[in-house]
Order: structure tokens, then C-alpha cells, then sequence
């Protein structure tokens, strides 16, 4: 696999509030980036985003898991996507 310096980003503009296809620990997930994650932009030097994925379920507190998702990893606008 290229090194995420040598690879392209499929999305190269996105949009908080707007909803990508994405991956995450190799599964492949849908919803919508809550905000830009700053702390993780920094560290790595290439943004980072907090995504909802739209199939999970609140916890008891009313609170959706988030995931941390790279500019590398965000695969389209659509939700269908081949494998």
C-alpha cells in the first residue's frame, strides 16, 4: 500500500454536515462529518475528521459513537459503493 504522502484524496473538499461514504478498521461506513478533528490534523499533518455513522444506535445517554477519519479515507458522496 502507498504512503498516505503519496496517495490522493478521492474527496478533496468536504463538507461538515454533508455525508460520505467512509472507512474505518476496514469496514466500510455512511453518515455525516460532525467537525474537523484539530488535535489529530496537527499530528499527522493531513486533516482529520469526527464522523456519525447513520447505522449505529445513541448509547443510553442519547450520544452517538463518532469516529476519527483521515482525508484518505472518505470514498465518496454516495452511500453505494463497490468493494
Amino acid at each position: 500500500m502507498a504512503k498516505k504522502k503519496d496517495r490522493v484524496p478521492i474527496i478533496k473538499n468536504p463538507k461538515i454536515g454533508k455525508s460520505y461514504t467512509f472507512m474505518f478498521a476496514g469496514s466500510k461506513m455512511y453518515g455525516p462529518i460532525i467537525r474537523v478533528s484539530e488535535s489529530l490534523t496537527k499530528q499527522y499533518g493531513y486533516n482529520y475528521y469526527w464522523f456519525n455513522n447513520i447505522e449505529d444506535s445513541p448509547n443510553e445517554r442519547g450520544k452517538m459513537m463518532t469516529y476519527p477519519v483521515s482525508i484518505y479515507d472518505i470514498l465518496s458522496n454516495s452511500r453505494d459503493v463497490q468493494d
